[in-house]
C-alpha cells in the first residue's frame, strides 16, 4: 500500500487599524487596539478532486477568539467577521484586540456566526478550547463534503504572542479542519471485488489544530457505505472527507477500509511497516492510499 501526505496551509497577515462587525462586549478597563487582518489563501489545483479548489480554500466568515496569558477568554478580543457573500481568497477585516502579553488568538473560518439562531458561545478557558471535541459540530459539513454538496470548508489556526498598542504584523496559518482520503483500488486479480465501507470515520473534531490530542471519544465515529464493485483488472479512485482521527497506541479506532472477502485495511498516517505505527489522521492533510488486490 502506497501512502502520500500533503499539507496545505493558508496564511493571513495582521497589520494595523479598521472596523469589525458582530463584536463582543468590551471590557472598559482593558486597553484595546484595532488590528487589520489580511487573509490570503493559495488554492491548490488537484486533478480529479471531488470538491473544487474554491470550496476547499475560499473564506466566507471568520471568528477570532483571544485568550490571555492565563488562558482565559477575553470578550473584548473575541468577534465574528464577515468576509464576503461569494467567498474570497484574499480577505481584510478589522479586529479589536486587548493589549496584553502571552496571548493566544484562535481563528476559525467558515462556521457561521450562529447556532440554532443564537450567537456562538466559546469555552471560557484555552484548555477547554484545546481539549474539547464539542466546541464545533461538523458532522453535517462532513456529510456534505462526502456527497459533494459542501459549499465552504471549515478552517482553523492560531497565533501566540504579545498584543501591543503599536501592533503591526502578525502571521497565522489557517488549515482545513478535515482530513481527505484519496483512495485508489487496483484489482489485479481475476475476480471482481466490492469495496463495502469505511468504518471508524471520525465526525467530532478538535478545533485547535495540533498534532497531539487525546484519543477521540467513543461516540465520535460513524461509517460510510461505499458498495462500489471493482471489476477484474480494473481501477477505481474514490475520495472521502472526515474529521482527523486521533487514536491510542493500539489503533483500535483507526479508519478501516472493508473489501468483500478481504481483511480490513487500516488507513492511517503510519505505514504498515512502521513501529510504533501512527494510527492517527491529521488536520489539513491529504492522504493517498493505493490498495492492490491480488
Amino acid at each position: 500500500m502506497g501512502l502520500a501526505m500533503k499539507r496545505i496551509y493558508m496564511i493571513f497577515i495582521a497589520a494595523l487599524a479598521f472596523a469589525a462587525c458582530d463584536s463582543s462586549g468590551l471590557d472598559q478597563e482593558q486597553e484595546l487596539v484595532e488590528v487589520r487582518l489580511s487573509f490570503e489563501t493559495s488554492p491548490s489545483v488537484k486533478a480529479e478532486s471531488p470538491l473544487i479548489p474554491d470550496v476547499e480554500n475560499l473564506i466566507y466568515d471568520l471568528w477570532i477568539l483571544q485568550y490571555d496569558k492565563m488562558g482565559l477568554l477575553i470578550d473584548a478580543g473575541t468577534s465574528h467577521y464577515r468576509a464576503g457573500a461569494t467567498g474570497l481568497l484574499a480577505v481584510q477585516v478589522t479586529a479589536t484586540l486587548a493589549v496584553g502579553e502571552g496571548c493566544t488568538l484562535c481563528v476559525l473560518a467558515n462556521i457561521g456566526s450562529e447556532v440554532d439562531g443564537r450567537m456562538r458561545e466559546w469555552p471560557q478557558t484555552l484548555t477547554d478550547f484545546k481539549r474539547s471535541t464539542d466546541v464545533l459540530d461538523v458532522s453535517d459539513d462532513i456529510s456534505a463534503a462526502n456527497d459533494g454538496s459542501l459549499s465552504d470548508m471549515p478552517l482553523s489556526g492560531y497565533w501566540e504572542g504579545d498584543i501591543t498598542s503599536g501592533q503591526k504584523n502578525i502571521q497565522v496559518s489557517l488549515g482545513r479542519m478535515f482530513s481527505r482520503i484519496n483512495l485508489v483500488v487496483n484489482n489485479n486479480s481475476g475476480t471482481a471485488y466490492t469495496v463495502k465501507s469505511l468504518t471508524n470515520v471520525a465526525t467530532k473534531v478538535y478545533a485547535f489544530p495540533s498534532v497531539t490530542h487525546e484519543p477521540l471519544p467513543a461516540d465520535a465515529y460513524t461509517h460510510i457505505d461505499i458498495d462500489q464493485t471493482v471489476a477484474a483488472g480494473d481501477t477505481k479512485e474514490m475520495y472521502f472527507y472526515m474529521a482527523p482521527n486521533f487514536n491510542d497506541a493500539t489503533g483500535t479506532n483507526a479508519v478501516r477500509l472493508n473489501i468483500e472477502g478481504k481483511d480490513p485495511v487500516i488507513l492511517c498516517n503510519g505505514a504498515p511497516s512502521d513501529f510504533p505505527r501512527d494510527y492517527n489522521l491529521y488536520h489539513n492533510s491529504n492522504y493517498t492510499f493505493t490498495i492492490n488486490i491480488r
